[in-house]
């Protein structure tokens, strides 16, 4: 008898059932992975954003981003998942698995921050996360 299991993944309740087949699991979850855990946004940080970059709330108007300077800011709302130009829209992946740009050393299982590098991370190592950690 097969047996169903269920993952939590933030926004819904997915049930994977072992009798679908592997190829239509895998393409529920990309589809999943692709389209709620992204969203467009729109850059006003004054330039083009490279693939990949970490980016922040913009203050000045809704559903937008910018990218900042600030060591551990505390309001990323993800990366960005193609190059973005100025006051264009783009999609923003707000969490699963994604590439982000880092500067320094890295080691697998560090906690990542922002940094003092527009757009890009810091590794920041440790057992807890620390202020303004976004990724691992």
């Amino acid at each position: 008898m097969a047996t169903a299991t269920t993952t939590h993944l933030g926004l819904t309740t997915v049930q994977a059932d072992d009798q679908l087949p592997e190829a239509i699991t895998k393409a529920n979850f990309e589809t999943i992975d692709q389209y709620v855990a992204a969203r467009s946004l729109t850059n006003k940080s004054g330039a083009t954003v490279a693939v990949s970059s970490v980016v922040v709330a913009d203050t000045t108007a809704d559903s937008s981003f910018t990218t900042t300077t600030t060591a551990g800011h505390l309001k990323v709302v993800g990366v960005t998942q193609a190059s973005i130009a100025n006051n264009a829209a783009g999609i923003v992946k707000q969490y699963g698995v994604t590439t982000v740009l880092v500067t320094g050393a890295t080691s697998r299982g560090d906690w990542l921050t922002t940094s003092t590098t527009a757009g890009q991370a810091v590794s920041a190592t440790g057992a807890n996360p620390p202020a303004g950690a976004f990724a691992i």
